[in-house]
């Protein structure tokens, strides 16, 4: 793993980890854009002497579930029309209503809020890929915080083993060998499997499918009630020798998988060969998706690829 603070392992400009993983995600489209997707959010107006008090209530009741999705806005808007105020983002509109809002600031800020004072605002969903989009985008709707390219800021906080990535592809390659069908799957999490192709005794066979299915089964072993745990793939990172189809992306989808690591595409495949699944918006889950690059120890796929 490298030192906190080392970038030498990232190529930034290609996304690739140690010149061995390769990102796969969709393409930055916010450049083009002359509007950004919108979420809407609640804004507070108070007067700049009450900023801490509202501060610390925001920060105890309202970031630890909002506080991933607002870090590219800044909290504070300064309102200058007669007397100088403050606008100031809360959470997200989905997550209270008004009159929580309100009980929360009375209850635990000793706070009474006046009408017209809360109000709903619609800012950028997505951190902007430039400056000057940033910069638009705040005139426009809400100031941002810009902290650089944040596909840049993903690529640090990666935090990824190299060398226990090479052993599990490693072993990936060694249950390959001999199968007549080279889809082989690895899940690694609480409990690690080995799933191998047999869609010719079934079309729904696939390695992937079936090693989600010897996850559920071990989980339910483990499980007393239906409200136990968390989903399906939490905190797994699955290896397959072949992108996965778009069926399978999807289980992945529905499962929860963390991360999920590669060695070929394919056509069929439902990352970057087709519709970007890991990360698709509209899709209720996201997940790091990456390609092992090819090296001289790799077998060649492709030439085994006979489905």
């Amino acid at each position: 793993m490298s030192k906190s603070g080392d970038t030498s392992h990232i190529d930034f400009e290609n996304g690739v980890l140690y010149g061995k993983l390769k990102q796969i995600r969709q393409q930055d489209k916010q450049i083009s854009k002359t509007k950004p997707d919108l979420m809407s959010v609640w804004c507070y107006r108070i007067k700049p002497q009450d900023s801490k008090k509202v501060l610390a209530v925001v920060n105890s009741h309202f970031s630890p579930i909002d506080g991933e999705q607002l870090l590219h806005v800044k909290r504070f808007q300064k309102i200058t029309d007669g007397e100088v105020k403050l606008d100031m983002l809360l959470c997200l509109y989905k997550s209270f209503g008004r009159d929580d809002i309100v009980s929360i600031f009375h209850e635990h800020g000793s706070m009474t809020i006046e009408d017209g004072d809360l109000r709903v605002v619609d800012v950028p969903s997505d951190s902007p890929s430039t400056r000057e989009v940033a910069l638009a985008w705040g005139a426009e709707f809400w100031p941002i915080a810009w902290k650089g390219n944040p596909n840049h800021q993903f690529l640090k906080k990666v935090d990824i083993d190299i060398e226990e990535v090479q052993q599990n592809i490693n072993q990936l390659l060694a249950n390959l060998e001999g199968k007549a069908l080279p889809f082989v799957t690895l899940f690694d999490g609480s409990h690690r499997v080995i799933s191998h192709d047999c869609r010719t005794d079934h079309p729904l066979h696939h390695s992937v499918m079936r090693g989600i299915q010897m996850v559920a089964d071990q989980e339910k072993e483990i499980r007393t009630t239906a409200t136990d745990g968390n989903y399906l793939l939490n905190k797994y990172t699955i290896y397959t020798t072949y992108e996965p189809c778009v069926m399978c992306c999807m289980a992945l989808v529905h499962s929860r998988i963390d991360r999920v690591i590669y060695l070929q595409p394919l056509p069929t495949g439902g990352f970057e060969s087709n519709y970007q699944l890991g990360a698709r918006d509209g899709l209720n889950w996201k997940f790091e998706v990456w390609r092992w690059l090819s090296d001289p120890q790799l077998p060649p796929l492709d030439n085994k690829l006979n489905a």
